[in-house]
């Protein structure tokens, strides 16, 4: 099995959630973990607003990758790791952390949840998300939609935390894919980068791949849910996590894990259904809904009731939100009017979860305190739906198999589609636009468009994909979908291994001697034809119709055209277009055709069929018969019978054709032209979208808790006052250990410090600290002393002097204090001069070194 990055040139993000206590769990973590591993970290912590985080300082002596502090915008690198910015949250936009302001006025703020949800909204399936020590919950929310959206989740063990909330949380939830102490979560990591590594691309689960498909039987089997028709590469995709998780390597591994372990196909199960919602997410799709949709359907709908279908609902947050702006259009109006929402997901534990209407503090902290309080009672730490948006129903419902609700007035189908493929997308699609009033309107994911239905609908707003429906038409929905998977469902049944079949439901057998009896019948009684499209690609072949065909020259094809001859090709060209154009059967006779063994009479008859399903084509049969006379037509019936003339049908081809040539001109024209105009826009709307993106902010930020910002910052603090204590008690040391008096004194000659050895020339105790030296009885004669520390204090300069007390010889060194200036020698000495901020004196017995020169 094969993975890869879903956007290329991006770096497998690993986003560190840590609060109080996590400062020594980041150490132990980046002294474990490789500088070289391609990965880019983001460490999230909760900052106070109001001290400097000295983060990067501390961090930079246990790794020796490069630290980013975001303060505005950085882009992604690997090898590097990115701090918050005190008083910013942070989030992943087009490959950029871009750093927001925080709304100081809401609480509490959850800065690690808001990185990890736009981490997940970016669609990086190979993130990796680690929370470490913390309290409250910040992280769960967020580590929920990593994992919803293919991520890997690790916690750091409780045990090994100083404060056990934030991890403890996930794990509660059932969040994390693996519980580590910090010293062996960096090999976890390391390990899952190196399957990133080694896999990099999309998993391939060929659908023809027996065991993959036994898989999928198991699924339906289990949930009544067809995996088959969502895209492989989604579905492939969960089955290899789960695969990962479990260590296992081969499909038929996983089959016998499944078989002895059931529970596991409840869990495959989970994963499939990408459950990832939250209450108005895409603040800007709701505000456009509640501005521009929500009043025309109340005034569409008159005394009517407001009909609402949300489809695929997962756990109810978006329907509650529906609930809550039409509740408050409704209330600022002051109208009471009937409104019935129905919400249906596949998901059992979802709806049952959706129904109860209770949700987490940190799940509604993302709306405004004044909707928190109108539409939630909170319950201990948890929030229940009020009886005012209460009315909403959920139900179990597949959209892919189930008849639609009707009569709607809005439809939101988000990120939903995206799982399916094509065709079933399109039936998806025909089925909603069913279900919907005229007048009506859909809501889709951003990701998500309506294809062949784009005639039926007036966009709203395209950019995020809300459109109207404009008229009521009968659309043919592809009923016969399911008809064909189950036919193609028993073919691999019946050709699949016996030791397979065994593991599954057992089906009743398809008898090959019926079928080859089929083939034969076929052969024998059905004239030579062939089923051709709308473009003339060969289909099918009955009967003898291969020796009318031949292969042409060159790179094969299945344009009948090019593999007829001649005469019966410009023949059957002119007899299907007439087919489509009058939608009769038309025959063709008395065509000469020249052959090796002489020249032959045929006869050709073109059959045309309807349109099946969403299908832009229709089919045509067409028959050959060699030299027949026809019977008389019934006139009753809608055929066409014409001699052929070849000369005549010669020039009704290319003045058909010529006509075409004009027609097709024209279009190429107008869609030049209208390419061009297009093209311009989104040159302009591309060039305003990047202007937009630089300045985005978040709207829904989150307050830090206060706590844990404190004990964040008291954590690098201490730190920094150990590195503090140790300097010191160095120049303690080394002042105590040095045959030296020295005393430093501030610009206004006040006591700063001192060592033991300046007592013999001057009579200090531990109060006089802060004295001014002139307060201070010298033992000797110190008016030399005085002027020179004036002299040092008024020309910047080192001064000396010499005195003798007794026998003894001393040398005086007054030296400027400047504090910058020792940090930099390069400063000069004009520079020194004017930042000096007091002076140090210090007095050297220099009698020994006078006599040894003497």
């Amino acid at each position: 099995m094969k993975t890869s990055p879903k956007q290329p040139g991006l770096p497998v993000i690993v986003g560190i959630g840590a609060s109080a206590g996590g400062l020594e769990a980041l150490e132990i973590f980046f002294d474990q973990f490789p500088p070289d591993s391609g990965a880019a970290l983001v460490v999230i912590q909760h900052l106070s607003p109001d001290f400097k985080s000295l983060m990067a300082e501390l961090l930079s002596r246990h790794t020796s990758m490069n630290i980013i502090r975001v303060e505005e915008r950085e882009l992604i690198k690997p090898n590097t790791v990115y701090l918050i910015s005190p008083n910013k949250n942070i989030r992943l936009i087009n490959r950029h952390l871009v750093a927001s302001p925080l709304d100081l006025n809401k609480s509490p703020r959850h800065p690690i949840d808001f990185f990890l949800k736009s981490l997940a909204d970016q669609g990086t399936e190979n993130a990796i998300a680690v929370i470490l020590s913390g309290t409250g919950s910040d992280g769960s929310e967020g580590t929920a939609q990593i994992k919803a959206s293919g991520g890997f989740v690790i916690a750091q063990s409780p045990e090994t935390c100083k404060f056990d909330g934030m991890p403890y949380s996930i794990i509660k939830r059932g969040l994390a894919d693996k519980v580590l102490a910090p010293s062996m979560i960096p090999s976890a990591i390391t390990e899952k980068l190196s399957n990133v590594a080694i896999d990099q691309q999309t998993t391939d689960l060929e659908e023809s791949n027996n065991e993959f498909r036994q898989i999928l039987d198991m699924l339906r089997e289990h949930a009544g849910v067809d995996f088959t028709r969502y895209r492989s590469s989604t579905v492939s995709r969960r089955i290899d996590r789960r695969m990962q998780m479990k260590q296992l390597h081969t499909l038929d591994e996983y089959i016998d894990y499944i078989d002895k372990n059931p529970f596991e196909i409840r869990e495959l199960h989970s994963e499939l259904l990408i459950g990832v919602t939250r209450f108005f997410r895409d603040q800007e799709a709701f505000q456009e809904i509640k501005d521009a949709v929500i009043p025309k359907i109340i005034q569409n709908t008159e005394n009517n009731p407001i009909r609402i279908w949300i489809v695929g609902c997962s756990t109810g947050e978006e329907a509650y939100s529906i609930a809550i702006e039409f509740r408050e259009i409704m209330d600022a109006w002051n109208i009471n009017r009937d409104l019935k929402i129905f919400a249906t997901d596949v998901d059992k534990e979802a709806i049952a979860f959706a129904s109860a209407g209770i949700y987490q503090e940190s799940v509604i902290n993302e709306m405004s305190q004044e909707r928190r309080q109108k539409f939630f009672v909170k319950q201990d730490n948890q929030y229940r739906v009020t009886n005012v948006i209460r009315s909403i129903m959920f139900s179990l419902h597949n959209v892919a198999n189930d008849p639609p609700f009707t009569n709607l007035d809005l439809v939101t189908c988000r990120n939903l589609l995206i799982y399916f493929q094509p065709k079933l997308q399109a039936k998806v699609l025909a089925l909603l636009h069913f279900g919907l009033r005229t007048n009506g309107y859909l809501m889709l994911g951003k990701s998500e468009a309506l294809g062949e239905l784009a005639s039926e609908f007036e966009a709203v707003n395209p950019s995020l994909k809300i459109y109207r429906k404009i008229r009521d038409t009968k659309l043919n929905i592809q009923r016969d979908l399911d008809i064909h998977e189950e036919v193609h469902a028993n073919l691999r049944r019946l050709n699949q291994p016996k030791n397979l079949s065994q593991r599954s439901q057992h089906y009743p057998p398809v008898d090959p001697h019926i079928v080859s009896i089929y083939d034969q019948l076929l052969e024998e009684y059905v004239p030579p034809s062939i089923l051709i499209d709308d473009n003339f690609n060969l289909l099918h072949c009955f009967g003898e119709a291969y020796k009318f065909l031949l292969t042409p020259k060159g790179r094969s094809t299945l344009d009948v055209q090019k593999m007829l001859p001649k005469e019966l090709s410009i023949a059957l060209s002119m007899a299907t277009g007439k087919a489509k154009s009058t939608n009769r059967d038309v025959i063709y006779k008395d065509i000469k055709v020249k052959q090796e063994d002489g020249d032959s009479i045929y006869q050709i008859k073109a059959k045309p069929f309807p349109k099946i399903g969403h299908s832009h084509k229709s089919v045509i049969l067409v028959t050959f018969e060699k030299h027949i006379e026809a019977p008389p037509v019934d006139q009753s019936e809608m055929i066409d019978v014409e001699n052929y003339d070849a000369n005549k049908h010669y020039l009704e081809k290319i003045s058909n054709l010529e006509s075409q040539l004009r027609i097709t001109r024209e279009s190429l024209q107008s869609t030049i032209e209208e390419l061009e105009a297009t093209n311009e826009e989104l040159q302009s709307t591309n060039e305003e979208l990047m202007s937009s993106n630089e300045e985005l902010q978040s709207s829904n930020e989150e307050l830090h808790s206060v706590n844990e910002e404190l004990y964040t910052v008291n954590s690098e603090y201490q730190s920094k006052i150990k590195e503090l204590t140790t300097a010191n008690n160095d120049i303690d040391f080394l002042l105590r250990s040095i045959n030296l008096g020295i005393i430093f004194l501030d610009s206004n000659c006040h006591i700063r410090r001192y060592n033991e050895d300046i007592r013999r020339f001057i009579n200090l105790m531990s109060h006089d600290i802060g004295r001014s030296l002139s307060d201070i009885k010298f033992n000797y004669h110190h008016e030399d002393i005085n002027k020179l520390i004036k002299d040092v204090l008024e020309s910047s300069e080192s001064q000396h002097l010499t005195f003798k007390i007794e026998e003894s010889k001393y040398l005086v060194t007054a030296i400027p204090y400047a504090t910058d200036y020792n940090q930099s020698p390069q400063m000069s000495q004009v520079e020194a001069k004017s930042i000096a901020s007091g002076l140090v004196l210090s007095f050297l017995d220099i009698s020994q070194l006078i006599a040894l020169t003497v």
